[in-house]
C-alpha cells in the first residue's frame, strides 16, 4: 500500500503539468495496488487474470510509454512502469494461489465446476485470439500498408507498433511451445526414472497406476495440469500420486526455457570460443532457421535430461542400471562424431587454440580424452574422498556419480569436469546442511554443470589466464 501511494503521488504531478494521458496508466495501477491492499477486492479469478494479464501488457509497454527526458529521473526505481508492473504480477500472483487453494479444498462443488469451465473457455479463447493473430495480423497489416501512400525513398527505422506486437505475439507463443515440450518430456523423464532400475522397458507399454495398475487415460495425462486436475489422486483407486511428477515435469519445463532463451534465441551466446550469431531472436533464430545451433541446444537438452534421469534414480538410493549407462555414452559419443561442430572445447585447449575445420585427430581425441578424464575423476571422487572428508557413498551412489561424471566429460570435455571435481565436494556439503537431510551427489553435479553451461562463455578466458596465454 505505501509503495503504491507513494508511486501515486509521484505520478499525479506528471498527470496535469508533464505527460498527461500516458502518465495516467501508472496512477490507476498505483491506486489499484492501495484498494488491493486495502481489501477492496476479493481473490477471485476475474482479479488475478485481470492483474497478471495487466502485468505483462505494462511490462511490454514500459519502454514507449516511460518519460525519457532528465529531468524525470525520480520515476525510475521504485515508481517506474516496470516496478509497478511487477507489483501487479506478484499481486496477480497471490490472487492465483488463494484460488488455487480453494479449487483444491472444495472438489466437485458447483462453484468449483463453474470455475473450471470458465477457465477452459478462457483459455481456449486466447488459443483462438493468438493463432488469429498469427494469421490475420500480416493479412491486416499488408492491406493497411496498401491503402497508404508509397514512400519514393525508403529508409531503416524501428519495428512499427503493429510489427512490434506481432513480433512480440510471436515470441510468447514460441516460449509456451517450447515449456509445453519440455513439461511433456518431463512426464516422460518421470517414467523413464521409475522403469528403469526396475529393469522394465521405457519404450513399449503405456503409463499406468502403480497402485491399481489401470491404464492411464488422455485426459488424465497432461503435463502438470492433469496432477493439479485429479489433486494428486487415481481417478479410479484414489491413490494418492506422489508431487514429485509435477515437480520434475516443471523443472525440465525450466531446463527448456533456460536453454531455449540462453543459448538458442540469444544466437549461442553462452558457447564458448565462438562468436554469438549477430542477429538473434525467434525470427533469425528458428523461422531463418540456425540448424547447427538448434541441434547443439537439442544435444544439450539430452544431455541435461539424462543427468536429470540419473539424479532422481540416485535420489531414491537405486543403481543406474548399467545398460542404461552405455547406451547413454555410445549414443552421446555417436552424436559427437556424426556432428564435429558440436565438440566446442578440443582437448588441446588452452594450450593450442582450436582451428577450423575441425582436425580429424580432434574428433575423435575430445571425446576419447574427456571420457577418461570423466572416469579417472569418478573414481577419484568415489574412493579417494571419503577417505580424506569420513563421508561414505553407497556403491550405488559411487557408480552412479562415476557415471554421471564420465557423461560430463564426454558431453562438455575434460575443461567441463575441473571445475566440478573441485566444487562437488563443498556444493553437497552446503545442500546437506540446508536440507538437514543426505542430498544425491549426481544432482549436486546436474546443478553444477547447468551453472557451468549456462555460463560456459566465461570459463575459455579463465584458461587462458591460468595457463598464462
Amino acid at each position: 500500500m505505501a509503495s503504491g501511494a507513494l508511486a501515486a503521488l509521484r505520478w499525479l504531478p506528471e498527470v496535469l503539468w508533464g505527460q498527461g494521458c500516458s502518465a495516467l496508466i501508472p496512477v490507476l495501477a498505483a491506486a489499484w495496488i492501495v484498494c488491493r491492499g486495502a481489501g477492496v477486492a476479493r481473490s477471485r479469478l476475474a482479479t488475478a487474470t485481470t492483474q497478471l494479464a495487466g502485468a505483462a501488457l505494462w511490462l511490454a509497454l514500459a519502454q514507449p510509454l516511460e518519460p525519457r527526458s532528465p529531468e524525470t529521473f525520480l520515476l525510475r526505481g521504485l515508481f517506474s512502469m516496470r516496478s509497478l508492473a511487477m507489483w501487479w504480477a506478484l499481486l496477480g500472483l497471490f490472487d492465483a494461489i488463494a484460488v488455487a487453494r480453494w479449487w483444491w479444498c472444495f472438489p466437485g462443488t458447483r462453484a468449483v465446476q463453474e470455475l473450471e469451465q470458465t477457465l477452459r473457455r478462457g483459455l481456449l479463447t486466447i488459443f483462438v485470439l493468438a493463432l488469429s493473430g498469427l494469421v490475420l495480423g500480416p493479412l491486416v497489416q499488408q492491406w493497411w500498408q496498401g491503402r497508404q501512400p508509397q514512400p519514393t525513398s525508403y529508409e531503416l527505422t524501428d519495428l512499427s507498433t503493429a510489427e512490434a506486437g506481432f513480433l512480440l505475439l510471436l515470441s510468447t507463443l514460441s516460449a509456451l511451445w517450447f515449456a509445453f515440450l519440455g513439461a511433456a518430456i518431463g512426464s516422460f523423464l518421470n517414467v523413464v526414472a521409475w522403469r528403469l532400475p526396475r529393469h522394465a522397458t521405457v519404450v513399449r507399454g503405456g503409463s499406468h497406476c502403480p497402485s491399481c495398475a489401470h491404464p492411464i487415460e488422455r485426459r488424465d495425462n497432461i503435463p502438470l495440469w492433469s496432477w493439479f486436475r485429479l489433486r494428486g489422486r487415481c481417478r479410479h483407486c484414489n491413490t494418492a500420486i506422489s508431487g514429485r511428477y509435477p515437480v520434475i515435469e516443471l523443472i525440465t519445463l525450466g531446463l527448456f526455457l533456460l536453454v531455449y532463451f540462453r543459448e538458442l534465441i540469444s544466437g549461442g551466446a553462452n558457447l564458448p570460443l565462438r562468436k554469438p550469431y549477430f542477429n538473434a531472436g525467434v525470427v533469425w533464430i528458428l523461422f531463418y532457421t540456425k540448424w547447427e545451433l538448434l541441434g547443439l541446444a537439442l544435444f544439450h537438452v539430452w544431455l541435461l535430461g539424462v543427468l536429470l534421469v540419473w539424479s532422481l534414480i540416485d535420489h531414491d538410493r537405486q543403481g543406474i542400471p548399467l545398460r542404461s549407462i552405455a547406451w547413454v555414452l555410445v549414443l552421446t559419443a555417436l552424436m559427437l562424431g556424426v556432428m564435429p561442430a558440436w565438440q566446442l572445447v578440443p582437448w588441446s585447449f588452452p594450450w593450442i587454440i582450436p582451428n577450423h575445420p575441425v582436425a580429424p585427430l580432434q574428433v575423435l581425441g575430445t571425446p576419447a580424452i574427456g571420457l577418461a578424464a570423466g572416469l579417472l575423476t569418478g573414481l577419484s571422487v568415489t574412493l579417494v574422498w571419503p577417505r580424506l572428508t569420513g563421508e561414505s557413498f553407497s556403491p550405488g551412489t559411487r557408480f552412479n556419480l562415476a557415471a554421471a561424471i564420465a557423461l560430463v566429460g564426454l558431453g562438455w570435455g575434460w575443461q567441463a569436469v575441473v571445475p566440478v571435481y573441485v566444487l562437488l565436494w563443498p556444493t553437497w556439503f552446503l545442500f546437506r546442511s540446508l536440507c538437514g537431510r543426505p542430498f544425491s551427489a549426481v544432482a549436486t553435479l546436474a546443478l553444477l554443470i547447468l551453472w557451468h553451461h549456462l555460463t560456459w562463455n566465461q570459463w575459455p578466458g579463465w584458461w587462458r589466464l591460468l595457463v598464462g596465454s
